[in-house]
């Protein structure tokens, strides 16, 4: 009797951190606890270094002799073409490799922007806004640019403009959100600069994800604005833990991922690599799984009364 395979999964984070996504965890928790393979989660090393290399040591990988590799979230073009050296199946998750012939599973953001252009379009909404994740590189390279949007939400922004395609509607500049408490109370100052230049508010402001759509509200109603009554409010989201998931006290309308899916499809694509009815040197399989939309009350038919 074949023992079940030995799968490493490969975290960007520190391994006993998975808190946004939990629910991912899980199902390959249960596969092991089904015997269906023997598990091992390896993370980054905790130094000193106030930015430690993102994901474990590779050399730690090499000494663990594993089956396959489950990717999760690691980015890093040469980590990923040193992990596809090695000769064993592998499968990212939350990210899609470039160059090396790696299969992945995504969130579609192209999806559930172009969804969310669509509607907000269909219910007479004329002017968005779209709140964007901007992170700041270091260290950089001298002249270049140190503020970079989040791949994720320019995909979601893409989308949300290809949704908007023919319609009147029209798109304010993005707004660049940097989630740092150092740069909070900047923040604030810009978003309400942006509007008050205006003279009103957007119809419809869309953010990048939950935790920025809800400080985004609280700047609003500092400003004495009224969500869904003076604009709409929608946001991208995926719950940490989706068995226990609870809905914040005050819900945000929002387009909604599930991590079990993700990683049920990734499960999928690595069999049929480590069973070999897809071989290793095949060309990589791309999954992308849309959203749904949960309505949370913020966004208003503005074509009604």
């Amino acid at each position: 009797m074949n023992a079940p395979p030995r799968i490493a999964l490969l975290y960007w984070s520190y391994a006993d951190d998975f808190a946004y996504c939990a629910d991912l965890l899980e199902f390959f928790r249960t596969l092991e606890r089904n015997g269906e393979i023997r598990l091992q989660i390896l993370g980054r090393t905790k130094t000193r270094d106030p930015q430690p290399e993102i994901g474990p040591p590779i050399e730690v990988v090499t000494s663990g002799h594993f089956d396959g590799y489950i990717n999760l979230g690691i980015w890093k073009a040469d980590y990923l073409a040193d992990l596809y050296r090695l000769g064993r199946p592998i499968v990212s998750l939350d990210y899609q490799p470039h160059g090396v012939p790696v299969d992945a599973v995504t969130f579609s953001g192209q999806h559930a922007g172009s969804y969310v252009g669509k509607m907000l379009a269909d219910t007479g909404h004329k002017e968005i806004l779209f709140v964007s994740q901007f992170h700041r590189q270091r260290p950089t390279p001298e002249a270049a640019e140190t503020l970079v949007e989040d791949p994720t939400s320019s995909d979601r922004r893409l989308g949300l403009l290809i949704g908007l395609v023919g319609s009147p509607v029209l798109f304010w500049s993005t707004f660049p959100w940097i989630f740092e408490d150092a740069e909070l109370p900047n923040m604030n100052r810009r978003l309400r600069k942006m509007i008050e230049t205006r003279g009103h508010p957007p119809s419809a402001i869309v953010c990048h994800d939950t935790r920025i759509a809800e400080k985004v509200r609280d700047i609003l109603e500092e400003m004495h604005l009224k969500v869904p009554q003076d604009l709409s409010l929608i946001t991208f989201f995926a719950p940490g833990k989706e068995t226990g998931y609870r809905p914040p006290a005050r819900p945000i309308s929002e387009m909604r991922y599930t991590w079990r899916d993700m990683a049920d499809a990734g499960w999928e694509l690595l069999q049929d690599r480590l069973a070999g009815t897809v071989k290793l040197d095949a060309p990589q399989r791309h999954i992308e799984l849309p959203a749904r939309y949960v309505d949370g009350g913020t966004v208003r038919n503005r074509k009604l009364p």
